[in-house]
């Protein structure tokens, strides 16, 4: 229902939508998680582009009715050298779903013979890599994220 019984809170006062900086402790693993997948938005262009020139080079695939992945083109964020300026490659899969599932992107041959650096999965994220996938093939956690990137450096 809310904050509060508070369905909509935007015009709320201060004490409906103030921070219980308490529960950052509670729930530490959370707070980890979300600066994790903050780090990585900053990391790639695209996530951030302002532009929608990133818009151009994303491409969908609709997995199942609560499965969703796209892929997208990406330099690092504020890069000014030429290796920087290298273009990586993201994978983004959301499940909504209640089970886990393998998710095979096969329909796209530049993904076949990749190998990619998972950088956000199940309650982990961040710009050091979880582990490494090659080919077209993820597992996604029930109710999940996971974020992988090709030709990843983390310098």
């Amino acid at each position: 229902l809310g904050k509060y019984g508070d369905g909509n809170s935007y015009c709320s006062s201060s004490r409906i939508n103030e921070l219980n900086w308490v529960r950052t402790i509670t729930f530490q693993e959370l707070v980890s998680y979300y600066r994790g997948l903050i780090a990585i938005r900053r990391r790639f262009s695209a996530l951030t582009d302002e532009t929608g020139k990133a818009a151009g080079t994303i491409r969908f695939h609709m997995l199942t009715d609560q499965v969703i992945a796209y892929t997208i083109q990406s330099s690092l964020a504020g890069a000014e050298d030429t290796a920087s300026k290298e273009q990586h490659e993201l994978v983004l899969i959301f499940n909504a779903g209640n089970k886990g599932m393998e998710v095979d992107l096969c329909q796209s041959e530049a993904l076949l013979s990749k190998e990619w650096e998972v950088l956000a999965a199940e309650t982990h994220a961040g710009l050091s890599s979880l582990y490494t996938v090659q080919g077209h093939r993820f597992y996604v956690f029930p109710r999940g994220v996971l974020i992988a990137v090709s030709n990843h450096r983390k310098d």
